[in-house]
């Protein structure tokens, strides 16, 4: 028996998922509200991958709502010009950004 992490799992289960395309007319996410409570992620779980290959995941998985990384956007060394290429990512995607820690 192979033992791995859940750091290993995690990372290869979002690797599989981003790989998939999902079969729709449109390449924005659903939202991802369940039971009235938004469920997002904070983007350090993807911090292997860009920020477009985070937004393939998420969309593949259904998650529109994050809260992004420093690794993703460092608020200190990005410009204004940054922000609004990031978020208009996001935004074509239909994933909210909730907040940048």
């Amino acid at each position: 028996m192979h033992n791995i992490t859940r750091r290993q799992f995690s990372m290869s289960i979002a690797g599989a998922f981003a790989g998939l395309k999902l079969a729709s007319t449109s390449d924005k996410v659903k939202p991802s509200v369940f039971g009235g409570i938004d469920v997002g992620v904070q983007s350090y779980t993807f911090r292997a991958f860009s920020v477009d290959k985070m937004i393939e995941a998420m969309v593949a998985i259904g998650l529109s709502s994050v809260e992004l990384w420093d690794g993703h956007l460092n608020p200190g060394k990005a410009s204004e010009a940054d922000f609004k290429a990031i978020k208009k990512k996001f935004d074509d995607a239909g994933i909210k950004v909730n907040a940048i820690a």
